[in-house]
């Protein structure tokens, strides 16, 4: 009886609860022995405890705590659960705020770079005024032909089908 409670307590934890307890005096089989049936419960939270620990702690340490009283090692596993827990509380929010460095990064990078197309677009704008302005480049809206001054010019290009033949020509007036 004794051997299968420390089973129970093992695999169980220090917190499981003994349900109930059966002797069988005559065993399974032909050569079989006296048995001894144990129910016992534990909570989830308790068994995640253990689970918990003995992820942690090495083996040798692992026996060490099986050998303590139930109070010793309820106590232990609470412990070491609320390190765990601890940690990766810490992880999860290092990770939270590295998220949103990097969000405000690309939220910057986002704001320089329209910044940038901004006062390009405002800088290409002012020079073409300029160039328009001092008659360096040709006036393409057709105001000047329209109102008598400069020359046309005209250029056609056709592009035939099959074989890729091209014709091109170009008028001066």
């Amino acid at each position: 009886m004794a051997e299968a409670l420390n089973l129970v307590k093992a695999e169980l934890g220090p917190e499981a609860i003994i349900l109930s307890t059966k002797n069988h005096r005559k065993g399974f089989g032909l050569l079989s022995k006296a048995s001894v049936e144990v129910t016992a419960a534990v909570t989830d939270k308790s068994l995640v405890k253990k689970q918990i620990t003995e992820k942690i702690v090495p083996p040798q340490t692992r026996d060490q705590i099986d050998k303590l009283n139930a109070a010793k090692q309820a106590q232990i596993y609470d412990e070491f659960t609320g390190y765990y827990q601890k940690r990766k509380n810490e992880r999860s929010e290092r990770n939270e705020r590295s998220e949103q460095r990097a969000e405000a990064r690309a939220e910057q990078k986002a704001e320089q770079r329209a910044e940038y197309r901004a006062e390009r677009t405002e800088r290409l704008e002012r020079k073409m005024e300029g160039s328009y302005a001092e008659g360096r480049l040709p006036d393409r809206s057709g105001t000047r032909v329209l109102m008598g001054g400069g020359e046309t010019q005209s250029q056609n290009v056709r592009v035939g089908s099959g074989g890729g033949a091209f014709a091109a020509s170009a008028n001066a007036s």
